[in-house]
């Protein structure tokens, strides 16, 4: 069982629980991964407003959020960065 839901849904996904399993049995090799995952976002413009909504028909926001989509809807069309 996951600590937070979002470690959860990742142990859910059999593409993600492999990758999961994976980087815990390596901590040193995810650490590296997750610091410069942290530098590429830091890096990205972030997007505010109406630039920062995502149209929920990109399959990419349904598969990332899943059930919990509806946490961050701002209406029913738009989902919030």
């Amino acid at each position: 069982m996951g600590l937070l839901e979002s470690d959860q849904s990742l142990m859910k996904d059999t593409k993600t629980r492999r990758l999961v399993r994976e980087m815990n049995k390596h901590p040193r090799r995810w650490a590296e991964k997750f610091a410069v995952a942290m530098i590429k976002l830091g890096k990205l413009d972030v997007l505010t407003g109406d630039q920062g909504e995502i149209p929920l028909e990109y399959e990419i926001a349904l598969h990332c959020f899943g059930e919990q989509k509806n946490d961050f809807l701002l209406g029913p069309q738009k989902m919030a960065l």
